[in-house]
């Protein structure tokens, strides 16, 4: 091969390289792979959806939304507006976003009393926002797979706040053998069984001072 045909060469091989760089770039940071397509499901089905401050039509199957964090706002008339900042990263595989608002006067109650199928709407939310919130603590808290946990001393099971976004790990301890309550002995006892329960959960990945996690001790030693 010439040294002017092997330049040509290395010269078209750079120059597409460089294309396929520019359109690999392209593709996560504004095309394709920079988006993501998100269902709305809504209740009342009538309401309005806005993300990000622009109104956006539900009606028509999934939205298109570049990748991150958005906030989600529904509205209508006689229910309390819901908003929700969503990370489209913890959507799971089906990319849904839930939005519930709640009649806050007696003529949104008469709406939903005149439409008895929005109330399967609710049902349906209800049941999906528990499995995602169980789905999300499996992968984030995989302990609680493992839960309700036992021994002689303590049990800790756990529970979800009325918001959805925290955690609560349920300590019961049990009352130490052979030993008068209200003692110091007793509340020695009852703190190691404390102790050893807050270490089980931190040794199965629990950072117990973290936020959306929250801890509940029966009887708590400290208060006794």
């Amino acid at each position: 091969m010439q040294p002017e045909q092997r330049n040509r060469l290395v010269l078209f091989a750079g120059m597409a390289a460089f294309v396929g760089l520019i359109l690999l770039i392209w593709f996560f940071v504004a095309g394709p792979g920079s988006r993501a397509a998100v269902e709305v499901f809504v209740v009342p089905s009538d309401t309005k959806v806005t993300i990000d401050g622009k109104q956006v039509d539900v009606t028509k199957g999934r939205v298109s939304v570049s990748k991150g964090t958005h906030t989600f706002v529904g509205t209508r008339e006689h229910f309390a507006t819901e908003t929700q900042e969503i990370d489209t990263a913890n959507l799971g595989e089906n990319k849904t976003v839930y939005v519930a608002l709640y009649p806050n006067s007696p003529e949104g109650e008469t709406f939903l009393e005149n439409n008895p199928q929005e109330e399967l709407l609710y049902e349906r939310i209800g049941g999906a926002e528990f499995n995602a919130v169980n789905e999300k603590l499996g992968r984030d808290y995989p302990i609680t797979n493992e839960l309700p946990y036992e021994t002689v001393d303590y049990k800790i099971d756990y529970d979800i706040s009325k918001d959805r976004k925290t955690v609560i790990f349920l300590i019961k301890l049990y009352e130490p053998a052979a030993v008068a309550t209200g003692t110091d002995l007793y509340k020695q006892e009852l703190q190691r069984y404390k102790q050893e329960a807050l270490d089980y959960l931190r040794d199965n990945g629990v950072d117990t001072n973290s936020d959306g996690v929250a801890v509940t001790v029966t009887p708590d030693p400290d208060n006794l």
